[in-house]
């Protein structure tokens, strides 16, 4: 049964599965996040093309959205 497979692991390689599944939602999900960020971005500047200020603060607050995720 599935549960067999956990026979000899001890607490630290629970520990280690644990952080390793825990690790591979957030790499997972970080795709769809970037593709949700990315599509505002493009919003910002399609919806405003005539508006140059308007383009500008819109693209301003994606920025300040993903600046601290990823901060290079």
């Amino acid at each position: 049964a599935f549960h067999e497979l956990f026979t000899f692991a001890d607490r630290w390689d629970c520990l280690l599965m644990a952080a390793g599944s825990v690790g591979a939602v957030v790499h997972g999900s970080a795709m769809p996040v970037f593709f949700l960020l990315f599509g505002d971005l493009v919003n910002g500047f399609g919806k405003n093309q005539t508006h140059l200020s308007v383009m500008t603060h819109e693209v301003s607050k994606v920025r300040l959205t993903v600046s601290p995720a990823f901060p290079i």
